[in-house]
């Protein structure tokens, strides 16, 4: 991938946050190289970057090294000009959406200028670019600078959701935007007021205004792409993916199966040995079964 010579410094620095190691480079054409566990990238001189390895972590490095390579979304820029920037305001952002696994978790967290300088300081940005073990570090300090509420939508929960939506025609994304408000609700309850919560657009903002209608009052929810630029909507992404993590912990223990992240060969293999050790019922109390997978877990030959 090409990355622009005004984006460089930022992907070293980013690549520094997500806790890669630089390393000495090799050869005149190198500008730099970093590792992280069994991912490596270097920066040649003519602006490519390559990513190379196995695993999560060149998965994580291949994932940050793409937000570089395109054009900046900078969130500032896409608010709007009349919100006031002296004041405290929520992100919301989710985990688990595209997991077979596990819950679907919304995440909502309110800071103010001084706490959003000190958290981006400390390196919170999209949980996406960084890895697990990052997640779990940086989670602690996301709720000693914020006020916070975490919503989890259990695969049972989750599953009977689904299923009545289908049957009012609704899709994923009406569950998904019910879970936010659900999450900005339960600030709004604790009597915290931000001036304003920003949602990453993951739908028609529709979705997100009617799921929000006479449940959140007058609080203005803005909606973008990629809103985990700003350091509301990342931090919120670090508690979605810390508690998503913690429940597929605990449920990999009870079913005495490890329950992978994603939708892979691996956690088809998986969800077949939870059926085997405790039937078919059990898939509904750690998995979402809307997705094909489940096809293909009762079915060996669909």
């Amino acid at each position: 991938m090409k990355v622009g010579a005004e984006r460089r410094e930022a992907l070293r620095e980013a690549l520094e946050r997500s806790g890669a190691e630089r390393r000495e480079a090799k050869g005149s054409g190198e500008v730099w190289r970093y590792t992280l566990g069994t991912g490596h990238v270097t920066l040649w001189r003519t602006g490519t970057v390559h990513v190379s390895g196995k695993g999560e972590d060149a998965e994580l490095l291949r994932r940050l090294v793409e937000e570089f390579a395109v054009p900046d979304r900078v969130a500032d820029e896409q608010l709007p000009h009349d919100l006031p920037r002296d004041a405290a305001w929520a992100g919301v952002d989710e985990s688990g959406k595209g997991d077979y696994f596990g819950p679907l978790v919304s995440a909502a967290v309110v800071v103010g200028p001084h706490e959003a300088a000190e958290l981006a300081a400390a390196g919170v940005q999209d949980s996406k670019r960084l890895t697990d073990g990052r997640v779990a570090r940086l989670a602690p300090l996301v709720r000693e600078h914020g006020r916070w509420a975490v919503t989890t939508i259990a695969p049972p929960e989750y599953n009977a959701h689904y299923e009545d939506a289908r049957a009012q025609g609704m899709r994923l994304n009406q569950i998904l935007a019910w879970a936010h408000v659900r999450t900005l609700r339960t600030l709004l309850d604790r009597g915290v007021e931000p001036a304003y919560a920003i949602v990453d657009q993951f739908a028609d903002r529709k979705v997100v205004e009617q799921a929000a209608e006479g449940h959140t009052g007058t609080l203005r929810i803005v909606q973008f792409p990629r809103a985990e630029a700003d350091v509301a909507v990342a931090a919120a992404s670090i508690l979605a993916r810390e508690r998503f993590l913690g429940w597929l912990r605990e449920a990999s223990e009870r079913v005495g199966v490890e329950l992978p992240k994603g939708a892979s060969d691996a956690v088809v293999a998986a969800a077949r040995e939870v059926v085997e050790r405790h039937g078919r019922e059990a898939l509904a109390s750690v998995a979402k079964l809307h997705f094909a997978t489940t096809a293909k877990v009762l079915d060996p030959d669909a």
